[in-house]
């Protein structure tokens, strides 16, 4: 499949990481502890899994000079499903894609040196550390309060 097409035309969730040059998904999983959600990459990575693709509806972009890329980030159609990108305009190369079904979306973002910082539409603060563009470190920094996600996912 062809990565551009996948991006185009839809976005696959994968409530993880999926970096394209390696063809490898690192899965996260949510947590409820009583500090708020957290979340925790798994150990195995996975192959990417294309079961269904939903339509992006909204990509505000955040350049990120340094690397001479940029952040598009927003909602998929599934109103519960956020995602993020990591590409070369210049060269239309994606460096890797990140989607959550249990993630609200994605409204708002800015950039803080090597963190890119994306505020959900119920409150939540998700942090995406790209200090190492080949291994991204993704947390929540501040809780939402306004509901409880129970969710976890098996892989």
């Amino acid at each position: 499949m062809e990565i551009m097409q996948t991006v185009r035309h839809g976005i696959p969730v994968i409530n993880g990481i999926w970096y394209l040059k390696q063809q490898a998904v690192v899965p996260y999983r949510v947590w409820d502890t009583p500090a708020g959600r957290r979340l925790t990459p798994m150990q195995q990575n996975n192959s990417p899994r294309f079961r269904q693709q939903y339509v992006y509806l909204y990509q505000p972009e955040i350049p990120f000079p340094e690397m001479n890329a940029a952040f598009c980030f927003g909602r998929l159609r599934d109103i519960r499903c956020g995602y993020v990108y990591f590409y070369e305009p210049e060269t239309d190369r994606f460096l890797w894609i990140a989607s959550f079904e249990y993630a609200a979306p994605f409204v708002k973002g800015s950039l803080h040196g090597k963190r890119l910082m994306l505020a959900t539409d119920d409150g939540e603060l998700w942090q995406f550390d790209v200090t190492e563009p080949q291994n991204v470190q993704i947390s929540i920094m501040q809780q939402s309060g306004l509901i409880r996600h129970t969710t976890t996912q098996s892989f």
